[in-house]
């Protein structure tokens, strides 16, 4: 489904130890997954997760929410 929109592109599974939001799912017996579709400049991931000021850069966010969105879609077909 990425490489539609960026042929180009590698998607890779990331494994952070942390805590999100899914903790309140998992009391209700509802297992998550993480997707965070960002088509990063090379090496910012790093400066800009967990820091200070952490943020993405606005220009991201529109095609990850588009791929969100087409997922979404995609799955209720199913």
């Amino acid at each position: 489904m990425l490489h539609e929109d960026d042929p180009a592109c590698h998607p890779f599974p990331l494994v952070i130890a942390g805590v999100t939001d899914a903790r309140h799912f998992d009391r209700l017996g509802m297992q998550t997954y993480g997707f965070l579709p960002m088509k990063l400049p090379p090496g910012l991931m790093p400066q800009l997760l967990h820091a200070p000021d952490e943020r993405v850069p606005a220009a991201v966010l529109a095609p990850g929410a588009g791929a969100i969105a087409r997922l979404i879609e995609r799955y209720h077909a199913i």
